[in-house]
């Protein structure tokens, strides 16, 4: 099963991480071996493209959290961008205020907090994503964060548990991320209810407008394509590099290098010697279709450098 990495959200020393998969099912990715007080999940990043070659499913979930996967092994494919275009047409958002989250079955503490709670209903899934009608503040009074919806001049909190820089406000119309925290209650609650508390994950500004075309260059520098779908368009790149190569992993900046040629675009590279150059030329003619000319003064250089 093909993947795209959507959302990363801090779990002690690891991550706790969001996929979607080509048929848009909503995933929670679990390493078969978790180390709880050790880093686990880190090599996962938002736009990612993987393959999950050994996968399953635990035999005993319990509603919301329902797309847990635990992972055997995997690969990494490629890095796409940007994944709001994918997370459009497969995992649409909601928009509107905070009774679009989870059909409407949210309430709040006296605080504010959001939760779900079994006498009230719990929702068929645990993650999803929301387009809000105001912005949402930053509150950092307490030693949690969380972003602040108002409404009736009362704030509605969800607690941000992602890896990016905490901003002041979230605009309204902005893609967010949002999932259930486990169910948990708290020592001193005598009325015994486990709860789900709502969670803010991460975002993804709004698109500005491509200007003098460097923000189009950017993203097909990265390998998106637009279409909003996880394809496997120029995505053998990785295999390529190991298969013909010998190596698992590029260097700064090779992959993008690559992916922009690939998409049509020039480039001038400027790097020092042994920085690899000649792998961004060469796999670009292994990876397209046809007759590929590579032009090089290699030997002249070597002789020069002799």
């Amino acid at each position: 099963m093909k993947v795209m990495i959507i959302a990363k959200t801090r779990m002690r020393g690891g991550a706790c991480v969001g996929a979607i998969s080509e048929n848009g099912e909503s995933l929670r990715l679990i390493p078969a071996d978790i180390d709880l007080d050790g880093g686990f999940n880190l090599e996962y990043a938002i736009g990612d493209v993987w393959k999950l070659d050994e996968y399953d499913r635990p035999e005993e979930t319990k509603p919301p959290h329902v797309e847990n996967v635990i992972v055997h092994r995997k690969r990494k494919l490629r890095h796409w961008g940007d994944p709001s275009d994918v997370i459009e047409k497969l995992m649409p958002p909601k928009a509107g205020g905070v009774g679009v989250l989870y059909d409407g079955l949210t309430q709040a503490t006296g605080s504010g907090s959001l939760y779900i709670a079994e006498r009230t209903g719990v929702p068929a899934y645990s993650t999803m994503f929301w387009r809000p009608d105001k912005p949402l503040r930053l509150d950092d009074s307490d030693k949690r964060l969380r972003y602040c919806y108002r409404v009736d001049g009362r704030d509605r909190k969800l607690t941000f548990v992602g890896f990016q820089e905490p901003v002041p406000e979230i605009p309204a119309g902005t893609l967010v991320r949002v999932s259930l925290a486990h169910w948990w209650r708290p020592d001193d609650d005598e009325s015994g209810e486990f709860r789900c508390y709502v969670q803010l994950s991460g975002w993804f500004p709004p698109e500005e407008p491509p200007g003098d075309g460097s923000r189009a260059g950017d993203r097909a520098g990265t390998g998106g394509s637009g279409t909003g779908t996880v394809t496997d368009q120029d995505a053998d790149i990785y295999g390529i590099l190991n298969s013909v190569f010998g190596f698992d992993t590029f260097r700064e900046p090779q992959e993008e290098i690559i992916r922009g040629l690939l998409a049509g675009n020039d480039a001038l590279v400027v790097m020092p010697t042994g920085g690899g150059k000649s792998l961004c030329y060469q796999l670009t003619a292994v990876a397209r279709e046809g007759v590929a000319v590579v032009v090089s003064p290699l030997i002249s250089l070597m002789q020069d450098q002799v």
